[in-house]
């Protein structure tokens, strides 16, 4: 006697359907997967005076969602410094540091401009030795901002998952560093500064 199998009706695109992206799980997410970005603008003033170890510009929190991922970091600061409207700013150097946590990361080694005695220990991305000015009689640089930019793939291997990782943007100068403004108003010139990390599966 035959039997007879029947196989009950499968269809593929309904499967794909109802399958929700949401729900798998961050472990088995593919390499070079984006499992979360976060981001934030910091528009505020600040301006500091001399300092010889770098202090925080501004920071951001990331809260890993799994082991063993890599972190894209972006930031991008505007200022401006006390001497703009200088014919020589030769005492206004300053460096730009990236954190995270307390560990200084992306640091260049063949950067050796120092000042007042202070190198950073080599672990700025970015120092300068008489920075950009201008003595125009009829409107200097004090009405313009500068801009830098720093992008870094960080590769940390002791973090935990859902514990914060923060990563800083901070500053070390030799004089008047202005955040988000031109050096001649605190809010009629500048820009916004602003940080975004993704983490990525690797």
């Amino acid at each position: 006697m035959a039997i007879r199998v029947e196989k009950p009706a499968f269809n593929v695109r309904e499967k794909l359907t109802e399958l929700d992206s949401a729900s798998i799980p961050y472990e088995r997410m593919p390499k070079g997967s984006v499992v979360q970005v976060v981001h934030k603008y910091f528009p505020a003033y600040s301006s500091v005076g001399t300092n010889n170890s770098p202090i925080k510009f501004f920071d951001l929190n990331i809260y890993p969602k799994r082991k063993r991922s890599k972190f894209l970091v972006n930031a991008i600061v505007y200022y401006s410094h006390g001497g703009m409207g200088n014919q020589n700013a030769d005492s206004f150097d300053y460096f730009f540091f990236l954190y995270n946590n307390e560990q200084p990361i992306h640091q260049n080694s063949n950067l050796n401009r120092a000042f007042n005695g202070q190198n950073g220990g080599n672990n700025a991305w970015y120092k300068t030795d008489v920075p950009i000015s201008s003595n125009d009689v009829d409107h200097s640089f004090q009405y313009f901002a500068l801009h830098e930019n720093v992008q870094m793939l960080d590769d940390p291997q002791d973090y935990e998952v859902g514990e914060p990782i923060n990563y800083s943007l901070r500053i070390m100068c030799q004089n008047t560093l202005i955040l988000n403004r031109a050096v001649h108003s605190s809010g009629s010139s500048g820009g916004t500064s602003s940080m975004t990390i993704m983490e990525v599966a690797s």
